[in-house]
C-alpha cells in the first residue's frame, strides 16, 4: 500500500459515524422526552419495547418512535408508533412540546396541556427500559472502563494540541501561548455552523461534518495569519523570542474577548444528535456506556494527529520539515523554501488545533471562551512531558496528560487534579529534562 493510501484508512470509522447518511438525525433529548409521554397515553401495566426512533416528517421538528406494546389483556405485543413535535430544532424551543400524534390522530390542545402540566412537569414517565450491555464485567472493571472512555476525547484533543505546538516550535524555536484559544475559536466555528443550520432545514449529520471542517479551517487561518505577520518576520531574530511570546498572548486575549462577546446571551449548544448511550460492558449494578459523539470526537482528533505524523514521515513536506528542523541553512541550500515551509507548518498546526476544539464541541456540546488558557497549559504540559523535539513524542505526552487527568478525577478530589498533574510534570522533568521521547536537540 502506498503512503498516500494509508491516511484515509484512519478516516473511515469517522466517516461511517458522521456521514452514514445526510438525512436528519434524532435529537436524543427530544427522543427521551417523547419516551416520557408514552406511558401517559397507554393503559397501566403496559409493557413497552422500543424498536426504533427516527425524525418526524419533513417540515417539522420532532421525533417518531416505533415500538411494541403489550397490555395486561393482550396475548401478544402489537406494533404502534407515536410522533412528538417540538417548537424548534435548536435553541430554547428545542424541548418545547407543541404536538403529539398517535395512530388514533393528533392529541387535542386540552389533553396536550394536561400532559405537559401534570405529567411531564411533575416528572412522570420513566421511558423505555435500558438496553442490556454487550459484555459482562465486574462492577469495578466496568467503572474503570467508563472512566477510560470518558477521558478518551480529552486525551486525543491534548495530543492534537501538543503536536500542533511542537510543529511550530520545532522549526522556529518559539513558544506560542495561544494554542488553546485557537482551539476554542475552532469550536466556536462549529457552533456557528449549528446556529446557521436551521436556515437550510433540519439539522443533519452533514452539518456536523461541515462544523468539523469549519473548525479546522478557522484554526488554520488564524495560525497562518499570526505566523505570517509575526513568526515569519522574527524567525531569524533569536533575540525576539520574548516578543513572540507577548504577541501570542495578545492573540490569545483577542480571541478570548471576541469569543466572550460572541457567546454573550446566545446560549447556543450543539444539538444532542449523536449522544445516545451505547451500553458496552458491566453488571446489573453498573454498565459502562459510550456515545457516538465520544467515538467521533476521539477519532477526529486522533486521525488528525495520525495524519500529521504520516505527512512528516512519508511526504515531501515532512522531509523538508525534518531537514529544516535539524539544519535550517543546509535545508535552504538543498532547495527547501523556508517561506513556503513555514506557511504550510503554520496552516497545519492551526488546522490541527481548530480540529481539536471542534472535536470537543462535538463531544460536550459547547466550548467556553475561558477554556483557552487551561487548554494552552495542558498543551505545554503534554509537549514538555513528551519532548518538544519530537512531534510524535509531544502527542504521546498529550495522551498521557489526558490519561492522568481522567485517572485522578475518577479516584481522588477533582479540585486537586491540576495540582497533581503539574506536580508529576515537574518530577518527570527532573528525572528526564528532555521529556519522555525527546532527543534533547530542541529546548524550550
Amino acid at each position: 500500500m502506498t503512503p498516500a493510501a494509508r491516511l484515509p484508512l484512519c478516516l473511515w470509522p469517522l466517516l461511517a459515524l458522521l456521514c452514514a447518511g445526510c438525512g436528519s438525525v434524532v435529537d436524543v433529548d427530544q427522543a427521551r422526552l417523547c419516551e416520557r409521554v408514552l406511558p401517559a397515553l397507554l393503559p397501566d401495566g403496559t409493557r413497552i419495547e422500543r424498536v426504533e426512533s427516527r425524525p418526524a416528517e419533513a417540515g417539522s421538528s420532532g421525533v417518531t418512535l416505533a415500538y411494541f406494546a403489550r397490555t395486561p389483556e393482550d396475548t401478544a405485543a402489537r406494533p404502534d408508533r407515536i410522533t412528538c413535535r417540538f417548537a424548534a430544532p435548536t435553541g430554547p424551543g428545542r424541548l418545547d412540546l407543541v404536538g403529539v400524534t398517535t395512530i388514533e390522530g393528533d392529541l387535542g390542545e386540552a389533553r396536550l396541556f394536561i400532559l405537559k402540566r401534570w405529567w411531564l412537569e411533575a416528572g412522570g414517565g420513566a421511558g423505555f427500559p435500558a438496553h442490556s450491555a454487550l459484555f459482562r464485567l465486574p462492577t469495578p472493571w466496568a467503572y474503570g472502563l467508563q472512566q477510560a472512555l470518558n477521558a478518551l476525547p480529552n486525551m486525543t484533543a491534548y495530543a492534537a494540541l501538543a503536536a500542533a505546538f511542537t510543529l511550530i516550535h520545532g522549526l522556529t524555536g518559539r513558544i506560542i501561548l495561544a494554542m488553546g484559544e485557537i482551539a476554542v475559536a475552532g469550536g466556536g466555528a462549529m457552533l456557528a455552523v449549528a446556529a446557521l443550520a436551521p436556515a437550510t432545514g433540519a439539522f443533519t449529520l452533514a452539518h456536523l461534518l461541515l462544523g468539523l471542517v469549519a473548525g479546522t479551517a478557522t484554526g488554520g487561518l488564524w495560525m497562518l495569519t499570526f505566523g505570517r505577520l509575526v513568526l515569519r518576520r522574527m524567525a531569524e531574530r533569536r533575540e525576539a523570542s520574548q516578543a513572540v511570546i507577548i504577541a501570542s498572548i495578545g492573540l490569545a486575549l483577542v480571541l478570548r474577548e471576541a469569543m466572550t462577546l460572541a457567546q454573550s446571551g446566545s446560549g447556543l449548544w450543539l444539538p444532542r444528535l449523536v449522544h445516545t448511550p451505547i451500553p458496552l460492558a458491566g453488571s446489573a449494578a453498573f454498565t459502562a456506556t459510550v456515545t457516538p459523539a465520544m467515538i467521533g470526537g476521539a477519532l477526529a482528533s486522533g486521525c488528525g494527529v495520525a495524519g500529521v505524523l504520516a505527512l512528516l514521515r512519508f511526504s515531501r513536506f515532512g522531509r523538508g520539515w525534518r531537514a529544516f528542523r535539524d539544519d535550517p541553512l543546509m535545508a535552504s541550500l538543498c532547495a527547501v523554501a523556508p517561506s513556503r515551509l513555514l506557511g504550510a507548518t503554520f496552516l497545519l498546526a492551526g488546522a490541527l488545533s481548530g480540529l481539536a476544539g471542534a472535536s470537543l464541541v462535538l463531544v460536550f456540546g459547547n466550548v467556553d471562551a475561558a477554556l483557552g488558557l487551561p487548554l494552552t497549559l495542558k498543551t505545554l504540559a503534554g509537549a514538555i512531558l513528551g519532548g518538544v523535539g519530537s512531534v510524535g513524542g509531544a502527542a504521546a505526552g498529550g495522551l498521557l496528560v489526558g490519561a492522568l487527568e481522567g485517572g485522578w478525577s475518577s479516584v481522588w478530589d477533582i479540585a486537586w487534579r491540576d495540582v497533581a498533574i503539574y506536580g508529576l510534570l515537574i518530577l518527570g522533568l527532573v528525572a528526564r529534562p528532555e521529556g519522555l521521547f525527546g532527543s534533547g536537540t530542541r529546548n524550550l
